[in-house]
């Protein structure tokens, strides 16, 4: 059967999928030692599907569990941590490994 998105996803594909999201944005921000903000995500998915507009708050929505987002847009997410579309809507595969920044000197950031 077919996974249904949007509102109408089950609660536990909406948990499910909030806990990988929320997987990547924080693994991201502590790789990356800053905080990504649903700004930025919804201009990058804006920018990869050529739509004119993801609102901040959808994406908002999305981290909190509250929607899903659909398939086309999932990929579109994925791909701005470094994951496939099946890890992030499925739980299909490996996370992304994110690799530590060196600073100068030789210390992780």
């Amino acid at each position: 059967m077919a996974q249904s998105h949007g509102r109408d996803a089950s609660a536990e594909y909406k948990e499910a999928f909030r806990c990988r999201l929320f997987g990547l944005v924080s693994a991201w921000e502590r790789v990356h030692c800053k905080r990504v903000s649903h700004i930025e995500i919804a201009d990058f998915i804006a920018d990869q599907l050529g739509e004119k507009a993801v609102h901040p708050t959808q994406v908002g929505r999305w981290i909190n569990g509250e929607t899903v987002p659909e398939a086309y847009r999932i990929q579109a997410l994925a791909s701005y941590f470094g994951a496939t579309g099946a890890f992030l809507g499925h739980g299909e595969g490996d996370p992304p490994e994110f690799k530590q920044r060196r600073l100068a000197g030789g210390t992780s950031a």
